[in-house]
């Protein structure tokens, strides 16, 4: 399993964050699109999606590295910097994580729960291939 090339983007999430917030303020009465009003927790799932993508275009180019969840992951639970911080509390604030989905081809989002499961499961997997 490849995994994605680690690179500091500290302070990058907390720009990107602060413009995404600024795009969002008003969060309550924010339309979208369709001018249906979105939930705070909706609007968060978004942002936690554009910092995720945003960092992957950074590291390599692409929208979804291989691997990016599971990085971005260890950043938000060891808090590093800023920018682990700022994806923690958005992934809380959405409850939950965007992972690829390998059978549609796409990010998907799963709760914090599930998210958990996957997390373990990936880890322990990762843990037994590169001991």
């Amino acid at each position: 399993m490849m995994r994605a090339k680690a690179t500091n983007t500290d302070g990058l999430i907390q720009r990107l964050g602060n413009a995404i917030g600024r795009l969002f303020s008003g969060r309550d009465q924010k339309p979208n699109p369709l001018g249906l009003l979105m939930s705070e927790k909706e609007i968060d799932k978004d942002i936690l999606f554009r910092l995720m993508t945003g960092i992957s275009n950074i590291i390599a180019e692409s929208d979804w590295e291989d691997g990016l969840e599971y990085d971005l992951w260890d950043q938000a639970l060891n808090m590093k910097g800023s920018d682990g911080c700022i994806l923690w509390l958005t992934a809380h604030r959405a409850k939950g994580w965007w992972i690829w989905d390998s059978v549609q081809g796409a990010p998907k989002f799963i709760t914090l729960r599930e998210w958990s499961s996957h997390y373990a499961s990936w880890r322990r997997r990762w843990t037994t291939e590169n001991a």
